[in-house]
């Protein structure tokens, strides 16, 4: 019974943490609809369209080791 307990605070803890990395990818909290499809691991494709990267910086002009 302990093995399942132990099982459970795993899930809740890694959920916990998908939780948090979704919100700071995309900025808005998952659903609950969502946060299944995420810890099952189906799905991914949604998953990756929703979080739009930002553009790259532009390369600067000077090298930062040039003196």
């Amino acid at each position: 019974m302990n093995e399942f307990l132990f099982l459970r605070e795993i899930l809740s803890d890694y959920k916990k943490d998908l939780r948090r990395k979704y919100f700071v990818a995309t900025g808005e909290e998952p659903s609950e609809e969502m946060m299944e499809k995420i810890a099952s691991g189906r799905n991914t494709e949604d998953l990756s369209r929703s979080i739009t990267l930002p553009p790259l910086a532009p390369p600067l002009k000077y090298s930062l080791c040039s003196w």
